[in-house]
């Protein structure tokens, strides 16, 4: 979930299209170019992949790729949110209402399905290359089951967020300057090199390679995902 603060609208350069100031954004699978013709302050809420069903109360699977603004949601109480951050001068203040607005959403809790489909994604964080068969015998569902509450609850299925998981962990082991590529294929669940290279670039749109000589590991930003799960798999 994004909220932009400044007066200037973010262009997506891979959709061609201005971003809403204030949207819901689904499970991305995919590369997104984006940029600002001016200053702009983005106050951004990103979810576990199995947390933002329990704040939005809709299947996920609605809004996978997508970006919806939050003016076209049915939720009043979100809205209303959205008004009074955007209407805020203050990050801090906004960041507070947001915090508010979360936490007490947070106290509604009611669904069924949730642990089951957190042991699914806890497992894919530590083990990308479980089939599943794996991630069913994990949730106690049969593979047809587990594939729509996975669906329903993160907006992509076991399959797709494991590739996305792959190329995370494969993102943080590069900057750790420790492994070789062939290492770091390996321990990402890739079949080979040259797999992890073609996963890799419709990802980032460049090869490992390209990546390490073009970004500066030590200051460009990155996904904190897989840093904080780093002490859930070997290193």
């Amino acid at each position: 979930m994004l909220f932009q603060l400044g007066d200037n609208p973010l262009y997506d350069y891979t959709r061609k299209d201005f971003r809403p100031r204030i949207f819901v954004c689904g499970q991305e699978s995919e590369l997104s170019d984006v940029g600002s013709n001016g200053d702009t302050e983005l106050l951004t809420v990103v979810f576990q992949p199995y947390a933002a069903k329990t704040f939005f109360n809709m299947p996920m699977n609605l809004i996978y790729k997508q970006r919806i603004d939050v003016n076209d949601l049915d939720d009043n109480e979100l809205k209303n949110l959205a008004t009074r951050v955007a209407n805020e001068k203050s990050a801090d203040n906004g960041i507070r209402l947001i915090e508010d607005f979360m936490c007490q959403r947070l106290n509604h809790i009611t669904d069924y399905h949730l642990k089951r489909i957190t042991a699914v994604v806890r497992d894919i964080v530590i083990n990308p290359d479980h089939s599943l068969m794996d991630f069913s015998d994990i949730a106690c569902l049969s593979p047809k089951q587990l594939s729509r509450v996975f669906m329903e609850t993160v907006g992509a299925s076991p399959k797709v967020l494991s590739r996305i998981v792959r190329v995370r962990k494969a993102l943080f082991l590069l900057r750790s300057n420790l492994y070789s590529l062939s290492q770091i294929s390996y321990k990402c669940g890739f079949t080979d090199s040259s797999h992890m290279n073609k996963e890799f670039k419709i990802f980032t749109n460049c090869t490992p390679m390209e990546y390490l000589c073009n970004y500066q590991l030590d200051r460009d930003p990155y996904s904190e995902y897989i840093f904080a799960s780093s002490d859930t798999f070997e290193m």
